[in-house]
């Protein structure tokens, strides 16, 4: 049977059980206990979710069922994607940029950059230039080397990310002992932008057949999902890559540290920052009844801000539980409405373009809300 995990095969909840998510959104084995109560959440703004486009969404997604009683806003910036195509320095303008003006508006009390590439050139750069805490998305490499029976790995990435040195780095550090094949799949995040609910399933298979044809003669037993946008087709992997193969995303490592980073948080604002996380590992590195990893999600070291986390979530007072979705550029083409339906999938709220963004002419906008707006007129 074909397995997906998010951190490897021996992550365990708090009493030696692994917990299963079955919601269709979230599709993976998520190594946690039960949600947290709103009570246990003090004092918390908004969390951030950024990405060129909507490959976070499976990541706010996970992260808000373990976290449901807090405020979330997903930003897709769809004026510059994908980031994939983009220089490091384009890259990194635009993510200060979107982070500038969320903070700017909101007390947000982190920032997870839902985008392997935007992490991978700049997560530094936002943790230099802001005093909160970032949580970042890489490969899961350490959990496939793990899960791996032959010690062949496929990672599917953009192009960018697979000849990152920050790539090899990771395939060096925990996968030495495994052939790591790696292949560019930048044609498929653009086809998961632009797929909407009646895209047929058979074509969604030839999509992913396409990307994954150069892993198929390499032997792989375990495939990393490099790029947020490939988890929208996790059940499209598994069917064309068969039961002998297991399919690997970073969502639950991710959301692991989410969880960690804003309770740290929350314990620093009711000054009880001694005491460990239930559940999660002690800033000692001891453990408090669960194993766990970084692997898959990077954090800022603790919390750079503590006065910040306290506070309304918004300018005039904390909004109640939900999640808010904006795009960059201009809200008022017919791409909005394909936008909408992605975030309807997650019961996310559209809310049309962030704050501070001018409405643009139709030679303005990016290839994708292009092809988008073609389509919705047609």
């Amino acid at each position: 049977m074909l397995q997906s995990f998010g951190m490897g095969r021996n992550a365990e909840g708090p009493k030696g059980g692994r917990r299963t998510v079955n919601d269709a959104r979230h599709n993976v084995a998520a190594p946690f206990g039960r949600p947290a109560a709103r009570s246990e959440m003090h004092g918390h703004g908004p969390l951030a979710f950024l990405d060129s486009g909507i490959g976070g969404l499976p990541y706010l997604s996970l992260t808000r069922y373990y976290l449901p009683n807090l405020h979330y806003i997903y930003v897709a910036d769809s004026a510059r994607f994908p980031y994939g195509n983009r220089s490091a320095a384009e890259i990194r303008r635009a993510v200060c940029d979107v982070v500038g003006r969320l903070v700017a508006r909101h007390a947000i009390t982190a920032v997870v950059v839902a985008c392997n590439t935007a992490s991978v050139v700049a997560l530094q750069t936002l943790r230099n230039e802001f005093s909160i805490p970032f949580v970042g998305v890489v490969p899961a490499i350490k959990p496939a080397a793990r899960t791996s029976r032959k010690g062949r790995v496929g990672v599917l990435a953009t192009s960018r990310t697979v000849g990152a040195a920050y790539l090899e780095s990771l395939i060096e550090t925990h996968a030495r002992d495994c052939i790591v094949v790696r292949a560019s799949g930048s044609e498929l995040v653009q086809f998961v932008e632009e797929l909407t609910p009646d895209v047929p399933k058979a074509e969604r298979l030839r999509a992913v057949e396409g990307a994954v044809r150069p892993l198929l003669g390499e032997s792989v037993d375990t495939l990393v999902l490099g790029c947020t946008h490939f988890t929208h087709l996790a059940d499209e992997f598994r069917e064309v890559l068969g039961p002998d193969v297991a399919v690997i995303d970073s969502r639950a490592g991710v959301a692991r540290q989410v969880v960690r980073v804003v309770e740290e948080r929350s314990l620093v604002a009711r000054g009880e920052e001694g005491r460990p996380v239930q559940g999660l590992p002690s800033r000692e590195g001891g453990r408090s009844g669960l194993e766990t990893t970084s692997q898959g999600g990077e954090s800022g070291s603790g919390v750079s801000d503590p006065s910040a986390a306290g506070g309304g979530a918004l300018v005039g007072g904390e909004p109640p539980p939900g999640a808010m979705m904006y795009v960059t550029g201009s809200a008022s083409v017919p791409a909005a409405a394909v936008y909408r339906q992605h975030g309807e999938r997650f019961d996310v709220a559209f809310m049309g373009a962030l704050p501070g963004d001018t409405e643009r002419s139709p030679t303005e906008l990016s290839p994708t809300e292009r092809s988008l707006t073609e389509r919705s007129i047609e």
